[in-house]
Formats: structure tokens, sequence, C-alpha cells
């Protein structure tokens, strides 16, 4: 078993992409732990009348990576997120905790604003 201190959170949605980062605490070998090689972010939607289910393997990270950026996220998706570790084996550690999120639709940059330029003679 390992011991997996995980922490998500989602920082503001740019561009409609979701900004996931954790912390993570290695068991000591000692204990008879799993020895990590890799994350491994897992993503789902809700469906209309059950609970949210990451269940799509969205990525596989070095264990010193320790934020993702979701590119296809799909604004006003609800979409559920969780992280794993995982040995060369392909043993899997218990899940972090699921964060639900929604996206916001993005927001676009203002107008460019032109204005007349003096001429120099």
């Amino acid at each position: 078993m390992v011991l997996l201190g995980l922490v998500m959170s989602l920082l503001p949605v740019i561009l409609a992409a979701a900004v996931l980062t954790w912390d993570f605490t290695p068991c000591p070998p000692e204990q008879g732990c799993l020895t990590a090689t890799h994350f491994v972010l897992y993503r789902g939607t809700s469906a209309p009348a059950g609970p949210c289910a990451p269940a799509l393997e969205l990525a596989r990270l070095d264990l010193s990576q320790r934020t993702f950026t979701d590119h296809t996220a799909t604004a006003g998706a609800l979409l559920c997120y969780r992280v794993a570790t995982r040995d060369d084996a392909g043993h899997e550690s218990l899940p972090s905790n699921t964060l639900e999120v929604r996206c916001a639709p993005p927001v676009l940059p203002p107008p460019m604003v032109c204005k007349d330029v003096p001429t120099v003679r």
C-alpha cells in the first residue's frame, strides 16, 4: 500500500484549459510500499444521474511533475480528475481524492484599439 498525499486544486481557467496541481509524499521503502516510478492522471465526466467517475487515463507523468494542464477540457462540462502512482510493473497505488470542476467558457481578449500615430517630418 502506498501512502499517497495528494492535494488537487483547480487554478484559473485559461482559454478553457483546466490546470491541476498536487502534492506527493512517497512512502518510505522500509515500509514495504510500492516503488512508484510515475503518476497516472485520470479524467471523467459526470453522468446525468450519477457521480463523476474518472476512468480515462489522460496522462502519465514523471514523479517530478506536479502540475498538468488539460487542454482538452470542454467548457461548461462537469469534469473530474484523480491521480495515482504506478510502478514499472503496472501496480497502482490507491488514487487521490476526486476533484470535480466545471470549466467556464474562455474569456476572449478585448478588441485591439488602434490610434493615430503623428507623423514626424
